[in-house]
C-alpha cells in the first residue's frame, strides 16, 4: 500500500513538470483547454473520493458543481463593480455547494438508505436542478444584476431592464491588503495566470484531499466500503463518517464549478445534465476510482481523444458522383464527429470495464512500485518525449502522429 502511494505521488510529481511549462510550450488555446481538463478532473476527483474511497456512488457530484458555479456567479456579477474583487462570491460558492451537499448527506445516511438508493437519489437530485435551471428564463428569476437566463444561461444586466446582457461572470479577481489594485486570473493571449490558478488549486486540493484519505476520517472509510457492519459493530457511527466524506466531496465539486464558471465566464444548465454527470463517471471509471489522480487521467484521456477525433475525421464536401457506400462512410463519419463524446466515453467504459476493471492508474502504479528500479527510468523520458513531440508539433509542424 506505502509503495503504490509512493509511486502515486512520485506519478503526480513527473506530470506537474511539464504542466507548468505549458504556457509557454504550447499556444494560449491549449493552455485553455488543459485548464477545463483540470477542472473536469477536480470534479472527477470528488467522485472518486466517495466512491473509491467510502464505496458511495453517486450521479450527484454534477449538481454540486452546478450549485457552485450558479452562486459563484450571482454574487460575483452583484459584488464585481462594487469591491473590484471575488472573495465573497468564492467563499458564497463553497458554502452554496457544501451546505447543499450536507443537506442531502444527512438525509441519505442519517436516513439509513441504501447505496443503493443514494445514486438514484443523487441522480435525481441533478435532474431536478437541471429541469430548475431550464425553467429560469423570465424576467421575474433575476438576482440583483444576475439574470439565471434559462436556457441560454446565466449573464449580466445593467441598471436598466433594458439594457441586457453587458457583462460576464468575472473571473477570479483578488485585491489583497498591500496590491494597488485588483488581479484578474485571465486565459487570453497576455495572460496564462488563470491556468495557473486551476493548476494550482488542483494542486493544492489534490495535496489535502492525499491527507486526508491518510487521516483517521480517510481509514475509516475505507473500512466501511470494505465491510460497514464490522465498522458499526466496532463502535463507529459510520454515518457520521460517509456524511462527511460526502459533505467534503461536495464542497470540492463546487470548487471545480466556480473554476469553472470563472474560466468561461459562463454556466448554463447542461452543468446539471445526465450527460455530464455520466461522464464523470466516465473519467473516474477510467482512470480508476482508487486513486486520486484517475479523475484527472480520464479527464485528459476523454478529451485528448474526442478532439483527436474531432481533428482526423474529414468535413469534405461529398462529391455529386460518390457511390451510395462512399456518401454512406462520409455522412456516418460527419455523425461520429457530432456525437463524439458520447461515442468515445461508452466505448472507452465498456473496454476498460471488460479489460482494466479498477481502471488505468491503479496498474501502472502497482508496476512502478514493483519495478521501481528501472520504472521512472521508462516514464519519465516517455513523458519528457511525448511533451517535447508536442510542442514540436504545436510550434514548427512536425508532428509524428
Amino acid at each position: 500500500m506505502r509503495r503504490v502511494s509512493s509511486a502515486e505521488l512520485l506519478s503526480a510529481l513527473v506530470l506537474l513538470l511539464p504542466l507548468l511549462a505549458v504556457p509557454w510550450a504550447f499556444k494560449p488555446y491549449t493552455a485553455n483547454v488543459l485548464a477545463v481538463y483540470m477542472i473536469y478532473g477536480l470534479l472527477a476527483m470528488s467522485l472518486g473520493l466517495i466512491w473509491g474511497g467510502a464505496g458511495i456512488m453517486s450521479f450527484g457530484q454534477t449538481a454540486f458543481f452546478g450549485i457552485g458555479a450558479y452562486a459563484y456567479g450571482a454574487i460575483g456579477l452583484n459584488l464585481i463593480n462594487r469591491t473590484q474583487q471575488t472573495h465573497t462570491a468564492l467563499l458564497g460558492g463553497l458554502a452554496a455547494a457544501a451546505l447543499l451537499a450536507a443537506i442531502v448527506g444527512y438525509f441519505m445516511f442519517y436516513g439509513r438508505i441504501s447505496d443503493v438508493y443514494a445514486s438514484i437519489i443523487t441522480m435525481a437530485l441533478t435532474l431536478v436542478l437541471f429541469a430548475f435551471a431550464v425553467s429560469t428564463g423570465g424576467d421575474e428569476w433575476v438576482i440583483g444584476v444576475a439574470r439565471l437566463g434559462g436556457f441560454n444561461g446565466m449573464f449580466g444586466q445593467g441598471e436598466s431592464s433594458q439594457n441586457i446582457a453587458n457583462f460576464q461572470i468575472p473571473p477570479v479577481t483578488l485585491w489583497l491588503p498591500g496590491m494597488t489594485e485588483p488581479f484578474a486570473f485571465k486565459i487570453n493571449r497576455e495572460s496564462a495566470a488563470g491556468y495557473y490558478l486551476v493548476l494550482g488549486v488542483s494542486v493544492a486540493v489534490y495535496v489535502l484531499t492525499r491527507a486526508l484519505v491518510r487521516s483517521r476520517l480517510g481509514r475509516v472509510a475505507v473500512a466501511i466500503r470494505e465491510n460497514e457492519p464490522r465498522v458499526a459493530s466496532l463502535g463507529y457511527d459510520t454515518r457520521f463518517y460517509k456524511f462527511a466524506l460526502f459533505t467534503i466531496a461536495g464542497a470540492i465539486a463546487g470548487l471545480a464549478g466556480m473554476l469553472f464558471a470563472a474560466w468561461g465566464r459562463f454556466v448554463n444548465p447542461d452543468r446539471f445534465g445526465l450527460a455530464f454527470a455520466a461522464s464523470t463517471v466516465v473519467y473516474v471509471q477510467l482512470g480508476g476510482r482508487a486513486s486520486l489522480l484517475g479523475g484527472f487521467v480520464g479527464a485528459a484521456i476523454i478529451g485528448h481523444l474526442t478532439s483527436y477525433l474531432a481533428e482526423v475525421v474529414p468535413f469534405a464536401t461529398i462529391p455529386p458522383d460518390a457511390g451510395p457506400w462512399i456518401t454512406f462512410l462520409m455522412e456516418a463519419g460527419r455523425r461520429i464527429v457530432r456525437e463524439a463524446p458520447l461515442l468515445v466515453q461508452g466505448a472507452v467504459l465498456v473496454g476498460v470495464v471488460l479489460v482494466l476493471k479498477d481502471g488505468v492508474t491503479p496498474p501502472l502504479f502497482r508496476v512502478l512500485a514493483r519495478h521501481r528500479r528501472w520504472g521512472w527510468w521508462l516514464l519519465l523520458p516517455a513523458v519528457l518525449v511525448y511533451f517535447g513531440h508536442r510542442v514540436a508539433c504545436q510550434q514548427a509542424d512536425l508532428c509524428v502522429f
